[in-house]
C-alpha cells in the first residue's frame, strides 16, 4: 500500500468515526470497511502474483524443449555439435577446390624457409615419372603408397601438352610429413615423407 493510499483509508476511518458518532453514518463500519478493501487488496494481488509466475514457468519450459517438426512431439533440446575443423593426413581437406595449371607459370610452392605447417600451397605435380616423389619447399618427398596417374591430365602449358601435371596443394602436416592433394583430380590425398635417397627420376 503506498503512502497516499494508507493517507486516504485514513482520513476515511475518522470521517466515518466521526459519523457513527454523531449518529449520521448510514453505511458499513468504518473498520469493517477498511478490513474488506485489504482483503479485496489481497486477493487481488495473489491473483496477480499467479499469473506471473505461470507466466515465467511457460517460458523457462517452452525454452528448454523442443519440438519435433514431423508430428509435433516435444523433445528435450541437445546443443548442437559443430563438425571437426582439423583433418587427418588422410582425410581430404573440404575447403579445398578443383585448380587448373596456369600455362607457362608452374605452380611450385614456397621456398623453403617460407613453408608454414599447416597452411595448403598450390603445387602442379610432375607425374612423368608416376606420383612418387614431388619436390617440395627445398625438400624431395617420397609417397608412402604410388598412386595410379589420372586420365586426362593437363600439361604445364594447359590441356594436351605434356609431361602431365597433377594440379593440387601440397599441405606440411609436421616437420617430417606431407599431404599432397587434388580435388577433381585425386579421390583421395596422398601422403609423404623425406626422400631417403635422391631419386633416378622426378
Amino acid at each position: 500500500m503506498s503512502t497516499e493510499d494508507a493517507e486516504r483509508e485514513a482520513r476515511a476511518l475518522r470521517a466515518g468515526l466521526r459519523d457513527l458518532m454523531d449518529g449520521e453514518h448510514a453505511g458499513p463500519a468504518p473498520v469493517e470497511e477498511v478490513i474488506r478493501r485489504g482483503r479485496n487488496r489481497r486477493r487481488m494481488a495473489g491473483a496477480a502474483a499467479g499469473v506471473l509466475t505461470c507466466a515465467v514457468l511457460a517460458s523457462v519450459i517452452g525454452l528448454g524443449l523442443g519440438f519435433n517438426g514431423s508430428d509435433g512431439a516435444a523433445t528435450v533440446g541437445k546443443p548442437a555439435t559443430a563438425p571437426s575443423a582439423t583433418a587427418g593426413p588422410d582425410s581430404p581437406s573440404a575447403a579445398l577446390e578443383r585448380r587448373t595449371v596456369t600455362p607457362g607459370r608452374p605452380a611450385a610452392g614456397p621456398a623453403a624457409t617460407a613453408a608454414e605447417v599447416g597452411r595448403a600451397y598450390p603445387v602442379d605435380w610432375s607425374a612423368h615419372c608416376g606420383l612418387q616423389y614431388l619436390p617440395f619447399a627445398g625438400r624431395m618427398w617420397q609417397a608412402g603408397t604410388v598412386r595410379a596417374t589420372p586420365q586426362n591430365l593437363p600439361g604445364p602449358q594447359g590441356p594436351g601438352s605434356g609431361p602431365p601435371v597433377v594440379p593440387g596443394y601440397a599441405t606440411l602436416t609436421g616437420p617430417d610429413s606431407l599431404r599432397f592433394e587434388a580435388p577433381g583430380w585425386l579421390d583421395r590425398p596422398v601422403t609423404l615423407t623425406p626422400a631417403p635417397d635422391a631419386p633416378g627420376c622426378a
